[in-house]
Protein backbone atom coordinates (compact mmCIF):
# COMPACT_ATOMS: atom_id res chain seq x y z
CA UNK A 1 0.00 0.00 0.00
CA UNK A 2 1.30 3.44 -0.91
CA UNK A 3 2.23 5.95 1.79
CA UNK A 4 -0.58 8.39 0.89
CA UNK A 5 -3.10 5.72 1.86
CA UNK A 6 -1.21 4.24 4.82
CA UNK A 7 -1.04 7.62 6.56
CA UNK A 8 -4.74 8.47 6.19
CA UNK A 9 -6.87 8.72 9.33
CA UNK A 10 -10.65 8.25 9.24
CA UNK A 11 -11.13 12.03 9.52
CA UNK A 12 -8.58 12.79 6.80
CA UNK A 13 -10.10 10.16 4.49
CA UNK A 14 -13.62 11.56 4.89
CA UNK A 15 -12.37 15.11 4.45
CA UNK A 16 -10.40 14.23 1.31
CA UNK A 17 -12.87 11.90 -0.40
CA UNK A 18 -16.38 12.58 0.89
CA UNK A 19 -16.74 16.04 2.45
CA UNK A 20 -18.70 18.15 -0.02
CA UNK A 21 -18.71 21.26 2.12
CA UNK A 22 -22.31 20.87 3.20
CA UNK A 23 -23.31 21.80 6.74
CA UNK A 24 -23.85 18.14 7.69
CA UNK A 25 -21.51 16.17 5.39
CA UNK A 26 -22.12 12.71 6.90
CA UNK A 27 -25.87 13.21 6.77
CA UNK A 28 -25.57 14.31 3.13
CA UNK A 29 -23.38 11.31 2.29
CA UNK A 30 -25.90 8.92 3.84
CA UNK A 31 -28.87 10.70 2.24
CA UNK A 32 -27.47 10.22 -1.25
CA UNK A 33 -26.95 6.50 -0.78
CA UNK A 34 -30.25 5.90 0.98
CA UNK A 35 -32.05 7.69 -1.87
CA UNK A 36 -30.27 5.27 -4.24
CA UNK A 37 -31.59 2.28 -2.27
CA UNK A 38 -28.55 1.43 -0.16
CA UNK A 39 -29.09 0.44 3.48
CA UNK A 40 -25.73 -1.17 4.35
CA UNK A 41 -23.03 1.26 5.47
CA UNK A 42 -20.18 -1.07 4.48
CA UNK A 43 -21.61 -1.37 0.93
CA UNK A 44 -22.04 2.41 0.71
CA UNK A 45 -18.44 3.04 1.70
CA UNK A 46 -17.03 0.36 -0.65
CA UNK A 47 -18.98 1.72 -3.60
CA UNK A 48 -18.05 5.30 -2.83
CA UNK A 49 -14.36 4.59 -2.15
CA UNK A 50 -13.89 2.89 -5.51
CA UNK A 51 -15.09 5.98 -7.39
CA UNK A 52 -13.67 8.64 -5.07
CA UNK A 53 -10.16 7.20 -4.97
CA UNK A 54 -10.04 6.98 -8.76
CA UNK A 55 -11.20 10.61 -9.09
CA UNK A 56 -8.75 11.93 -6.49
CA UNK A 57 -5.71 9.70 -6.91
CA UNK A 58 -6.10 7.86 -10.20
CA UNK A 59 -5.54 4.13 -10.31
CA UNK A 60 -5.31 2.39 -6.95
CA UNK A 61 -5.02 -1.17 -5.76
CA UNK A 62 -7.97 -3.06 -4.32
CA UNK A 63 -6.15 -2.99 -0.99
CA UNK A 64 -5.92 0.83 -1.09
CA UNK A 65 -9.58 1.21 -2.07
CA UNK A 66 -10.69 -1.18 0.68
CA UNK A 67 -8.54 0.74 3.17
CA UNK A 68 -10.28 4.01 2.25
CA UNK A 69 -13.68 2.30 2.52
CA UNK A 70 -12.85 1.07 6.02
CA UNK A 71 -11.70 4.56 7.05
CA UNK A 72 -14.88 6.16 5.68
CA UNK A 73 -17.01 3.62 7.52
CA UNK A 74 -15.08 4.23 10.75
CA UNK A 75 -15.50 8.00 10.44
CA UNK A 76 -19.24 7.68 9.86
CA UNK A 77 -19.67 5.24 12.77
CA UNK A 78 -17.69 7.60 15.06
CA UNK A 79 -19.86 10.52 13.91
CA UNK A 80 -23.08 8.61 14.60
CA UNK A 81 -21.82 7.64 18.05
CA UNK A 82 -20.79 11.26 18.73
CA UNK A 83 -24.21 12.69 17.87
CA UNK A 84 -26.02 10.16 20.02
CA UNK A 85 -27.03 7.36 17.67
CA UNK A 86 -28.70 6.66 14.34
CA UNK A 87 -31.92 8.34 15.43
CA UNK A 88 -30.09 11.70 15.54
CA UNK A 89 -29.10 11.62 11.86
CA UNK A 90 -30.98 14.29 9.94
CA UNK A 91 -31.30 13.14 6.35
CA UNK A 92 -31.68 15.83 3.73
CA UNK A 93 -35.05 16.15 2.02
CA UNK A 94 -35.37 15.61 -1.70
CA UNK A 95 -35.92 19.36 -2.12
CA UNK A 96 -32.74 20.19 -0.19
CA UNK A 97 -30.75 17.71 -2.30
CA UNK A 98 -32.16 19.19 -5.49
CA UNK A 99 -31.28 22.72 -4.34
CA UNK A 100 -27.71 21.63 -3.53
CA UNK A 101 -27.41 19.93 -6.92
CA UNK A 102 -28.68 23.01 -8.76
CA UNK A 103 -26.33 25.33 -6.85
CA UNK A 104 -23.31 23.11 -7.45
CA UNK A 105 -24.22 22.62 -11.11
CA UNK A 106 -24.51 26.39 -11.61
CA UNK A 107 -21.11 26.94 -9.99
CA UNK A 108 -19.53 24.29 -12.22
CA UNK A 109 -21.12 25.84 -15.31
CA UNK A 110 -19.78 29.24 -14.39
CA UNK A 111 -16.31 27.77 -13.94
CA UNK A 112 -16.47 26.05 -17.31
CA UNK A 113 -17.71 29.18 -19.03
CA UNK A 114 -14.98 31.23 -17.39
CA UNK A 115 -12.21 28.94 -18.53
CA UNK A 116 -13.52 28.39 -22.09
CA UNK A 117 -15.02 31.77 -22.85
CA UNK A 118 -12.79 34.27 -21.15
CA UNK A 119 -13.36 36.66 -24.07
CA UNK A 120 -17.05 36.82 -23.11
CA UNK A 121 -16.25 38.14 -19.64
CA UNK A 122 -16.82 41.74 -18.65
CA UNK A 123 -15.92 43.64 -15.53
CA UNK A 124 -18.86 43.93 -13.14
CA UNK A 125 -19.92 47.00 -11.18
CA UNK A 126 -17.96 45.97 -8.11
CA UNK A 127 -14.22 46.39 -8.03
CA UNK A 128 -12.27 43.14 -8.54
CA UNK A 129 -15.37 41.12 -9.52
CA UNK A 130 -16.16 39.54 -12.86
CA UNK A 131 -19.63 38.68 -14.05
CA UNK A 132 -20.44 36.55 -17.07
CA UNK A 133 -21.62 38.61 -20.00
CA UNK A 134 -25.36 38.37 -20.44
CA UNK A 135 -25.98 37.15 -16.87
CA UNK A 136 -28.05 39.11 -14.40
CA UNK A 137 -25.90 39.67 -11.30
CA UNK A 138 -28.93 39.69 -8.98
CA UNK A 139 -30.15 36.31 -10.28
CA UNK A 140 -26.74 34.85 -9.50
CA UNK A 141 -26.86 36.32 -5.98
CA UNK A 142 -30.35 34.88 -5.44
CA UNK A 143 -29.05 31.42 -6.33
CA UNK A 144 -26.23 31.89 -3.81
CA UNK A 145 -23.56 31.67 -6.48
CA UNK A 146 -20.23 33.04 -5.42
CA UNK A 147 -18.70 35.58 -7.77
CA UNK A 148 -15.24 34.78 -8.97
CA UNK A 149 -12.56 37.14 -7.69
CA UNK A 150 -10.21 38.55 -10.32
Amino acid sequence: MRKIFRELTPEAAFSKYADTGEERPVDFFLTNFIRDGYRDLKAMCKRYAAEAVECEDGLASIEEINHVAILLEQYIRDYVKKIGGVSKIKLYTEEECEEIFERDFAIICIGIRESWRSKDMKVGKRKNRRVLAGQDEQKLKDKKIIFLDV
